[in-house]
């Protein structure tokens, strides 16, 4: 059975999506017949929000890995 790697731990929710949606439409004026577009920009921008925290979570994680090694003075 193989593996497939997904990002759905990424994926916002509906009501995630639609509440940003609603802000931008706000910031936005209240432009009518926008629906869509601020749909997709709410989407991306909790997607880009979630990758870089999984990516600073990440590096957070390798520099304590490499913060817990013992440092060892070589003399030569």
């Amino acid at each position: 059975m193989s593996k497939h790697s997904t990002n759905s731990h990424l994926r916002p929710t509906h009501e995630e999506i639609a509440a940003v949606a609603y802000s931008i439409f706000e910031k936005n004026g209240r432009i009518q017949g926008r629906d869509t577009e601020n749909w997709l920009q709410a989407e991306t921008e909790l997607m880009a929000a979630r990758q870089m925290s999984v990516a600073s979570n990440a590096n957070s994680r390798g520099a304590a890995k490499a913060a817990s090694r013992p440092v060892l003075n070589h003399r030569t």
